[in-house]
């Protein structure tokens, strides 16, 4: 822990290792998103499986925001509704600091600049250990959001659960390449309706559900 850890992970254990062991690699329409890898400068772990403490904070504060609105409000929540609570924690749990992120890349591994690493086990990072170390960029917001979602599509009894159906996949703004300063984020499509959310917009959007060719 240090100084630019999110309060929500001041009082989680110690990070353990990442299991070593092949894994997806998330591209847009992944199967899974969970304990896969997501290639960027080095290769970012979706880590729920070692170190799941940070993303069971960030799941029971977006169930608890949930719970306590629909109690207040006394209604049902719409998906859309449990998609901004997802965003507005997530964007606490991930405050932008891509300085720190390069710094920490470059520290740990030599890597200066756009320098991107091979797809190599040594360097692989947990999510969980950019998170703690305060070192985000968009990448961390959109996979973070996507392993949230995923979470909650466990959970779909509980108030905040999502259905389990609907597809989760993270999304480039550009055509899709491993240029490491690519901007990325979330979608969940439904079927009729694909859902943005994107740390550079205000509010999720939604749209027709565009099929992918």
């Amino acid at each position: 822990m240090n100084f630019y850890t999110p309060r929500m992970f001041s009082d989680l254990p110690d990070q353990r290792e990442l299991i070593d062991c092949q894994r997806q690699l998330i591209v847009p329409n992944s199967e899974e998103i969970l304990g896969g890898v997501f290639s960027s400068r080095v290769g970012v772990v979706v880590d729920n499986e070692e170190n799941p403490g940070p993303y069971d904070a960030v799941v029971e504060a977006v169930t608890r925001k949930s719970e306590r609105q629909s109690k207040y409000y006394l209604e049902e929540l719409t998906l859309i509704d449990i998609l901004e609570y997802v965003k507005s924690v997530v964007k606490k749990a991930t405050p932008y600091s891509p300085s720190r992120y390069n710094s920490l890349v470059e520290k740990r591994w030599g890597l200066k600049g756009r320098a991107s690493a091979p797809d190599e086990p040594e360097f692989m990072v947990g999510l969980s250990d950019l998170l703690i170390q305060g070192a985000n960029t968009c990448q961390n917001y959109a996979l973070l959001a996507g392993a949230t979602i995923r979470l909650l599509q466990r959970q779909e009894e509980r108030c905040g659960g999502i259905n389990p159906d609907f597809a989760v996949s993270i999304e480039n703004g550009r055509p899709w390449t491993n240029h490491t300063d690519r901007h990325v984020y979330t979608t969940l499509n439904t079927g009729e309706l694909t859902y943005t959310i994107d740390p550079t917009h205000p509010f999720v959007t939604q749209d027709s559900a565009k099929v992918r060719a």
